[in-house]
């Protein structure tokens, strides 16, 4: 839900630098920690063929600042790796 809820952020930095760098397009694949209480403690690019690496780095550090739902302290931090495709007819 929370990755549903942040497309508009994606498509806004991903339109951002669409600007200088109009062929912008392809997969990135983020590793992410989440931590019981939701916070993202942890996000890695595995891999990408952008090619852009501001846009990259952005997109890494906007992805820090979500939230996700808490779950019993308990619990271990989840890792989750999720791919990031764009393309110009998004």
């Amino acid at each position: 839900d929370v990755l549903t809820e942040k497309r508009g952020a994606v498509s806004f930095i991903y339109t951002k630098h669409l600007r200088s760098d109009p062929m912008l397009m392809g997969t990135v694949l983020i590793e992410m920690v989440i931590e019981p209480s939701g916070r993202v403690s942890s996000v890695n690019i595995l891999g990408s063929n952008t090619y852009n690496p501001a846009f990259e780095l952005e997109l890494a550090r906007t992805i820090e600042t979500w939230r996700f739902g808490a779950v019993d302290e308990d619990e271990d931090p989840l890792t989750v790796q999720y791919p990031f495709t764009f393309s110009q007819t998004q």
